[in-house]
């Protein structure tokens, strides 16, 4: 499975996250007009830190979110529940060994154009791709 594949389904699988936004869980870019509550994720540098036994090798990509909602209500509640996915020793995600993530939270903008809010962080990953 790939990694981009990988995070999709974890956010999918995310069930309070998946109650504000459904299926809207976009690789890259939001879609071109719509504002309904969704995540953009956007992996970047994914260095691969060793091989161990020509096997496995240790991955530390970080993964930029965007989420979107109408209230800040909602996007709080979308930004707590992947907190909550991902501060935890070990990481459910399909495909990979144990990951560990470290947050780095961005915070908040509002776009006067769209009519949305928008808040941003940064997982940073460290998995075991088998």
């Amino acid at each position: 499975m790939s990694l981009p594949t990988a995070i999709r389904s974890a956010l999918l699988a995310n069930t309070t996250l998946n109650s504000y936004t459904g299926t809207r869980v976009y690789y890259m870019r939001f879609p071109q007009d719509n504002t309904a509550n969704a995540v953009v994720f956007i992996p970047r540098d994914n260095v691969n830190a060793a091989t161990l036994g020509g096997t496995s090798a240790l991955l530390s990509p970080s993964v930029r979110l965007t989420l979107r909602a109408s209230s800040l209500s909602d996007l709080e509640t979308m930004r707590e529940s992947i907190h909550t996915q991902f501060n935890v020793p070990e990481v459910a995600m399909t495909g990979y060994g144990s990951v560990q993530c470290q947050i780095d939270d961005m915070g908040a903008e509002y776009d006067d154009a769209l009519d949305v809010y928008h808040y941003y962080l940064t997982l940073n990953l460290l998995m075991r791709n088998d």
